[in-house]
């Protein structure tokens, strides 16, 4: 009876190490043993989502949030699987609700900012941005988010060269250079600066980097 959570906790194991399609099969055996089991759905598509299938992702939170629907850190990652869909309306309802179960969830503040900040909500954006940082300084995906935005912003009264530079090396001190994704919002800051020297040498035109709407859960 007990052998699911055996699977399971391999299935950890095999994720905690980077093995995502290893640990996506001894999920399959979990939920084959014991289909009420809601973390395994969740693990699952955290799973799916390293590996960028966010449409089965999306499934595997769903019947998460089924078995268990309040579970703020489901909401959180469905709500960032609807938004790398382009469905911003789910994503915005499911982040509400993760906010409305657990308001210090300073990941899902981030996340929510990311789909105002699509959408052109920019002080809503911001203010999230802000609240987040006022839980967590030490997410490197909100400053890489700030450093976006008020590097990038197409309206000009959200713009902010100093806070888009310290914002964005504050993202490279939290998860360092190996992480491209911080690379464009440095880029973008040291040219909002004027620093275009600078900001070529941080990403050069012909190395390709991973868009900063590639965000990170």
């Amino acid at each position: 009876k007990t052998r699911w959570r055996a699977w399971h906790n391999r299935g950890v194991s095999f994720a905690m190490a980077g093995r995502s399609e290893q640990a996506i099969r001894d999920f399959d055996r979990t939920i084959e043993l014991n289909p009420r089991f809601a973390n395994a759905y969740f693990n699952r598509g955290e799973m799916h989502c390293e590996l960028k299938d966010y449409a089965a992702a999306l499934r595997d939170y769903t019947r998460a949030l089924q078995l268990e629907p309040d579970d703020a850190t489901a909401l959180n990652s469905r709500g960032y699987a609807y938004f790398q869909l382009n469905k911003h309306r789910e994503a915005l309802r499911d982040f509400t609700a993760a906010l409305r179960l657990d308001a210090g969830n300073a990941a899902a503040l981030t996340n929510r900012g990311d789909v105002f900040a699509d959408l052109g909500y920019y002080a809503e954006a911001l203010r999230d941005y802000r609240r987040s940082i006022g839980i967590d300084k030490n997410l490197g995906h909100t400053q890489r988010s700030i450093a976006w935005l008020v590097a990038t912003c197409p309206d000009e009264q959200y713009r902010d060269q100093e806070l888009a530079l310290s914002a964005a090396e504050r993202a490279i001190e939290l998860e360092g250079r190996d992480n491209s994704r911080n690379l464009d919002p440095l880029a973008a800051a040291h040219a909002e600066a004027g620093h275009f020297d600078h900001a070529q040498r941080v990403v050069p035109p012909a190395t390709p980097s991973a868009s900063p709407a590639e965000r990170p859960a």
